[in-house]
């Protein structure tokens, strides 16, 4: 099973909105490149008025890309990539100058650089083909048989390092949002699922539900049993839990032996009903308190609200219970 945990079906149709404000970034500093390059057009009044329209337009593009990253989905982003590879290849292969060759050629690098550092290693390389086949094809139609050996030359290693970011960039975006003992999201890559999340429940108006999970006598299990088999018992808590519940929730661990559980599609009634399956099926006994989204809510007041049920819950119950220090241990040895 992977590491990273599994995208909800509805959320993943969704890019993340960083790939989408830095494509915006992108599209307005290639319009920032366009209206230099009318710039220096010379006297050419027709190459001035045609890169300045480009310029304004992919200025104007990019804002509109930051005002809509948030309802970007993943063939948008595709699409949109591939219509920025186009027409920085076009660009480059219609400069006629020296300075507007070197102000296209920048913004191949900068394309470049954004397919690799924010396209997984499988996109990238499609689009990277895209980028380095286009100019080739166009220069090798025109007859520049120069200019295509140069391009080759620098493609060739553009392509390499696109390959080389995309690899880095994918296994930082991964450590940045796991918790390297369970697997689960941490604390960022539950804020940035649950804010997906929260929106698409807004959107669609599906019930959404937020659970805070605290393990009841942790502290007792590394002391008595030491912090390797406290580690083996969060990890088979996360591996039992992740294998039971939906492909629509999201499950990450917050603390030591802290956990939250983002039930989309779940109302409070559905939500206790699977975290006392949960329960049934947990090495270990645990607290929960839940809280379901409502009107104004976000992350921070559902886990406000659900933080005050769980010690409300583990008051009640006078936690930690049912000699799970005992217990737990021994199932995990094998005794």
């Amino acid at each position: 099973m992977s590491i990273i945990n599994r995208w909800p079906s509805r959320l993943a149709r969704y890019a993340a909105p960083a790939q989408v404000h830095a494509l915006a970034l992108l599209w307005i500093g290639l319009g920032a490149l366009a209206l230099a390059g009318a710039a220096l057009a010379g006297e050419s009044g027709p190459e001035r008025v045609e890169g300045a329209i480009d310029g304004c337009l992919a200025i104007a593009g990019g804002a509109l890309c930051r005002m809509l990253a948030a309802r970007f989905r993943i063939w948008t982003l595709q699409l949109a990539t591939v219509v920025t590879i186009v027409s920085a290849s076009l660009t480059l292969t219609e400069a006629t100058t020296p300075p507007a060759a070197a102000l296209a050629l920048a913004g191949v690098l900068w394309t470049g650089a954004y397919v690799g550092s924010f396209h997984a290693p499988r996109a990238a390389r499609l689009h990277a083909a895209c980028l380095w086949l286009g100019p080739t094809a166009v220069l090798l139609a025109a007859g520049a048989h120069d200019a295509l050996m140069l391009w080759i030359a620098f493609g060739g290693p553009l392509t390499i390092t696109i390959e080389v970011l995309s690899r880095i960039g994918t296994r930082l975006r991964r450590d940045a949002i796991t918790d390297p003992l369970t697997g689960l999201h941490n604390r960022n890559g539950l804020r940035e699922a649950a804010r997906r999340a929260l929106a698409a429940s807004r959107r669609s108006s599906v019930a959404l539900t937020v659970a805070q999970i605290d393990l009841d006598g942790f502290k007792e299990v590394n002391d008595r049993f030491g912090h390797l088999e406290g580690d083996r018992m969060l990890q088979l808590c996360a591996d039992t839990w992740r294998s039971e519940i939906r492909a629509e929730d999201i499950l990450a661990r917050v603390g030591g032996d802290e956990f939250v559980l983002v039930m989309v599609g779940s109302d409070r009634p559905a939500a206790t009903s699977l975290l006392e399956r949960l329960r049934v099926s947990s090495p270990i006994g645990w607290s929960y308190g839940v809280a379901e989204l409502g009107p104004g809510d976000d992350l921070a007041s559902c886990l406000a609200r659900a933080d005050e049920e769980l010690y409300a819950a583990k008051a009640g119950r006078g936690a930690p219970s049912r000699g799970d220090a005992q217990g737990a241990p021994a199932l995990l040895l094998g005794r």
